[in-house]
This record gives C-alpha cells, sequence and structure tokens, in this order.
C-alpha cells in the first residue's frame, strides 16, 4: 500500500495535480505518524519490562 501511495504520489507531482499532491502528502504523514507512535508504544513497554522487579520473572 505504500508503494503504491508513493507511486502516486509521483504520478501526482510530474502531472502538477496539487490536489492529489497534497492529499497523498497528507496520507503519507498520517502513516509515518502512527509508525512513531507504534515504536513508541513497543519502547514504552520494553522500558517498563526493565524497570518492574516482577515483570523480568515472565
Amino acid at each position: 500500500m505504500r508503494e503504491e501511495i508513493s507511486e502516486g504520489l509521483k504520478t501526482a507531482l510530474k502531472a502538477r495535480d496539487q490536489r492529489r499532491t497534497a492529499t497523498l502528502r497528507a496520507i503519507n504523514a498520517a502513516i509515518k505518524d502512527k509508525d512513531i507512535a507504534i515504536r513508541r508504544r513497543i519502547v514504552g513497554q520494553r522500558r517498563m519490562r526493565k524497570s518492574c522487579p516482577s515483570c523480568r520473572r515472565w
């Protein structure tokens, strides 16, 4: 899906389609924001496991 969006963005840029370019850029930004949020959540869970003595047993 990401590849399709990237290809669509390239096509929109070449065609100078401002509306489509803006839309696809916004979609890319939303996907990246979601990736960062997921990564932060995973890192936070790892930190909690390290700091919690009772969690280390599991």
